[in-house]
């Protein structure tokens, strides 16, 4: 209502991934593609769909709500009421605190900790990456545990939308083929091999254009209507 009064133009709202897809289908390396899906792999793990051309809202505005299809119901509470969603087994935030705690815990010697030197409130999914990369044994088995879950929620993704592209956001952005690679390999264990081979699947090339590029794509949308 402010913006509408203070500018005396229309206003239109919409969750972050929504508009990320949106940013994607009209900026990005899958430009038009009919059957797209992004999933932010951030902070939290959100999603939006477009289907047959057209942004996925749902009967209440909560299509493409990916990031809490749960995965385990015995798995850990997530913020939203439930237990082991996606986003608890695949957000930034979440493996933040698992490996804070496990760290913490059980005394771990680990590149992770190196990287957010020493402090171990500055842990988070960037130090993740970069301890990987450096073949530290704990977090090789963080992200093989992460890897798995990931595989687990897109096949969901994959059965539900048989989309033509998947974009990935934050993470794989930052990892690359670190987390593509063995991501495919995990694929076949948790959906058909046909939406497999009719899913191109990669990181984001938007990288940090996207938070601006995806409003100017929710408003072009809302100009269509």
């Amino acid at each position: 209502d402010y913006f509408q009064k203070r500018y005396g133009k229309p206003v239109r709202m919409n969750n972050d991934a929504n508009a990320a897809v949106l940013a994607e289908y009209s900026f990005g390396s899958a430009k038009g593609t009919e059957n797209l899906v992004y999933l932010t792999v951030s902070t939290g793990m959100g999603g939006g769909a477009i289907v047959n051309g057209r942004l996925a809202q749902g009967a209440s505005d909560t299509a493409a709500e990916v990031g809490h299809y749960v995965l385990d119901s015995n798995g850990p509470p997530c913020s939203c009421g439930l237990k082991g969603c996606f986003e608890v087994f695949c957000g930034g935030a979440a493996l933040a605190r698992k490996m804070k705690e496990e760290i913490s815990k059980q005394k771990i010697d680990t590149e992770v900790l190196r990287l957010a030197n020493g402090d171990l409130e500055k842990v988070d999914a960037g130090c993740l990456v970069e301890a990987v990369k450096k073949e530290d044994p704990y977090a090789l088995q963080v992200w093989e545990e992460f890897i798995e879950r990931l595989a687990q929620g897109i096949g969901v993704v994959l059965m539900t939308f048989n989309p033509e592209v998947i974009i990935l956001g934050t993470i794989a952005i930052h990892a690359q083929n670190l987390l593509l690679d063995p991501l495919k390999k995990q694929l076949p264990h948790f959906a058909w091999k046909e939406p497999i081979a009719a899913c191109r699947i990669e990181a984001s090339a938007l990288g940090s254009s996207i938070s601006e590029l995806s409003a100017l794509a929710l408003a072009l949308e809302a100009g269509k209507s």
